[in-house]
């Protein structure tokens, strides 16, 4: 069993460490000091969370088109 737990760990962190290659945040060098954790986290910052950012900013800008109609 702990075979297999030891190749699902090990396709995880070649995933995330491909993802975040793929869009150039961090190196080589510095992902492979990353634990899986760490290299998840990392994933989810820049692959879920800019859509937030961009919800967040539409929101700003209709509110300021509010604000500029009254």
């Amino acid at each position: 069993m702990s075979k297999i737990l030891q190749i699902a760990l090990d396709e995880q962190r070649n995933y995330y460490f491909q993802k975040l290659l793929a869009i150039g945040v961090y190196n080589m060098d510095v992902m492979k000091s990353m634990t899986n954790t760490e290299l998840q986290k990392e994933y989810n910052y820049f692959y879920h969370n800019i859509p937030a950012i961009k919800r967040s900013l539409q929101n700003v800008q209709s509110i300021q088109m509010d604000t500029n109609q009254n």
